[in-house]
């Protein structure tokens, strides 16, 4: 059945009705292995473009590709997230949560943004507690 399938795939892509259950079956748990792969070797080459860039301080970087148009491919930054123990540091320090948050408390890093321009040990706990998530690429033509 393997060779079948391999020898067929583009076949049982375009019309799997033609095909016994089993093969199709067989079909789909190809693709779901290969689906597992491509999105494992995304991640290593994300990676390692992201920690190339970061070194140098990069965010944009200019390549040509496999059908020969040029792209830029763009170093976003992660989205801030808090630090789940802000709330009672905020609190503790005399501030109201409110102020860069929603109850159930749900940190805000725009209404943080807002908070820290009053410098101050506001800033200073807002810098601490909220973190940068994880970086991002983006291809653009």
């Amino acid at each position: 059945m393997e060779l079948q399938i391999q020898s067929n795939f583009q076949e049982i892509l375009e019309r799997p009705d033609d095909f016994p259950e089993g093969v199709v079956a067989a079909g789909l748990d190809s693709i779901k292995k290969l689906a597992s792969q491509i999105f494992e070797a995304k991640k290593r080459l994300e990676g390692n473009l992201i920690r190339r860039m970061v070194f140098d301080d990069a965010t944009k970087l200019s390549f040509i590709d496999a059908d020969g148009v040029a792209q830029d491919l763009t170093l976003s930054k992660g989205t801030m997230k808090a630090d789940k123990s802000l709330e009672g540091f905020y609190m503790g320090a005399g501030f109201d949560p409110n102020e860069i948050g929603d109850y159930v408390f749900r940190a805000s890093w725009s209404k943080a943004k807002q908070a820290m321009k009053y410098g101050g040990a506001k800033k200073e706990i807002i810098e601490k507690y909220f973190i940068e998530g994880s970086k991002s690429l983006k291809v653009t033509k």
